[in-house]
């Protein structure tokens, strides 16, 4: 083995531990905001989806560069990484019920429109990948990236509500709901 195939090894082993642990937080998100808010979805289907929702990120048509870059994407960088979806589509294809496919392909559609990879809107979008679709923005938006640091918890809910028209406002508004549950609690 070269230098350089240890290097591609390497590289792919981050890649697939940094989407895996991202899915496992987007996944435990996911479970909390619908068991906490009471909200009936396919919870299997939603699972299995949030546990694989980036999977396309890990497929070796994804360009690490790109992935990992420092800075903000150009059109044709940002074009590529929208592929993603559609790559974690296929790859689950046959290994779970077709709903997971459907909602790994959906989870960057935005209520709006604006999303990819069909720019569906509000109930062309299925539940469960509008729920992702919430959890992933959250746990994006918090957590560091090669482009910029965590955001703060207040920070991102205040993203969240500018950018309020990319999500489900339902769904949104009992997002908001579980945090102030949380809070309470603690009081």
């Amino acid at each position: 083995m070269t230098v350089r195939q240890r290097t591609l090894d390497l590289r792919e082993i981050k890649i697939s531990l940094d989407v895996f642990f991202h899915q496992l937080e987007v996944t435990h998100l996911c479970h909390q905001f619908v068991e906490q808010r009471g909200i009936k979805c396919d919870k299997e289907i939603l699972l299995i989806a949030a546990s694989t929702h980036d999977l396309g990120k890990a497929d070796p048509l994804t360009d690490p560069q790109i992935l990992y870059k420092p800075g903000k994407y150009t059109e044709e960088e940002f074009g590529h990484m929208k592929v993603h979806s559609q790559l974690g589509a296929v790859l689950v294809t046959g290994r779970y019920p077709e709903a997971v496919a459907k909602v790994v392909r959906q989870h960057h559609e935005n209520a709006d429109g604006s999303g990819y990879p069909l720019g569906l809107t509000n109930d062309e979008i299925k539940l469960e990948a509008r729920i992702i679709n919430i959890c992933d923005y959250y746990i994006a938006n918090t957590s560091d990236r090669s482009y910029r640091k965590a955001r703060t918890h207040i920070d991102t809910i205040n993203l969240m509500k500018i950018n309020k028209n990319e999500f489900d406002l339902r769904l949104l508004q009992e997002f908001f709901n579980m945090f102030d549950a949380e809070m309470e609690k603690v009081v």
